[in-house]
């Protein structure tokens, strides 16, 4: 995809609490600069210890997350959102990611209630017209929400991503990443880049056809990929866009099927929620 292409496929997305609306000076926005816009109404969902929040859906978050590797993906929210780095029903405060960072390296992230949200379509078309992705071992090519770490946060300045290589190397394999799990992280040499994939564009790069890792474990623990739970006793590949290409060994224990099972459940009590606090709506 040329540079222009790459402008001109922008795509805007609203995510807003329960029942919020899709706001008109946005639309109207969208409409000005060609930009497709839509819609997403977050969830209530309710943690192991009885506490609610409100959460993008999982589907929702891992589609966003894939399509801001094929466009420039802007995200206006309102109100206090977060995202679920594990699928399961209850969640729990360790896997609690806000919007932003979930966001924070794959797309455009902008709140309607803030200081800077005027003139945020002019930041947004600098944004998507930016290459600032050093290579395909820049950190911030990692999907962060898989790869657990503590040094994720501002790595935009160089110092911060010299940190976080030094945080994370392996001590035998400098070309490997260890993140905060104690999951392996290898870049798979090009004769192993056998899936065919649409192509992936991070901070303005093409990344390299089939880019991925193959990531291990020393023993069989699971990893949380947004939508899915992978048991891991061999190797599994994940990619740039938060993508898993199950590999040996790595059964798969909450699928896709689930997540939107379980969407779909948690939109049915949010309804169920909104409509008890407020009688007059529901009738």
């Amino acid at each position: 995809m040329s540079v222009g292409d790459w402008e001109a496929s922008a795509a805007v997305y609203f995510l807003g609490p329960p029942g919020a609306a899709l706001p008109k000076s946005l639309m109207q926005t969208c409409t000005e600069n060609d930009w497709s816009v839509e819609g997403r109404s977050a969830v209530i969902a309710s943690s192991t210890m009885g506490r609610t929040r409100e959460f993008v859906t999982r589907m929702d978050a891992y589609d966003l997350y894939v399509l801001s590797h094929k466009r420039p993906v802007a995200i206006v929210h309102s109100g206090g959102l977060h995202v679920r780095r594990s699928p399961v029903a209850a969640f729990r405060e360790r896997d609690v990611v806000p919007l932003e960072a979930f966001f924070r390296y794959e797309a455009f992230s902008v709140h309607v209630d803030s200081d800077d949200f005027a003139g945020w379509d002019r930041r947004f078309r600098r944004w998507s017209a930016a290459v600032w992705c050093t290579s395909p071992t820049d950190p911030r090519c990692l999907p962060m929400h898989i790869f657990n770490s503590a040094l994720a946060a501002g790595l935009d300045e160089d110092r911060k991503r010299k940190q976080f290589v030094a945080g994370h190397s392996h001590p035998t394999a400098p070309g490997s990443r260890i993140d905060d799990e104690r999951f392996r992280w290898e870049a798979a040499p090009v004769e192993g880049r056998h899936a065919v994939r649409d192509p992936i564009t991070i901070g303005g790069r093409a990344m390299e056809d089939g880019y991925h890792w193959d990531v291990t474990s020393s023993g069989r623990k699971a990893i949380n990929a947004v939508s899915t739970v992978w048991r891991v006793n061999g190797h599994l590949n994940i990619y740039p866009d938060g993508c898993v290409r199950k590999g040996t060994r790595t059964p798969c224990e909450h699928s896709a099927d689930d997540s939107k099972r379980f969407d779909e459940r948690d939109r049915q009590k949010t309804a169920l929620r909104l409509s008890a606090n407020n009688p007059a709506q529901g009738s």
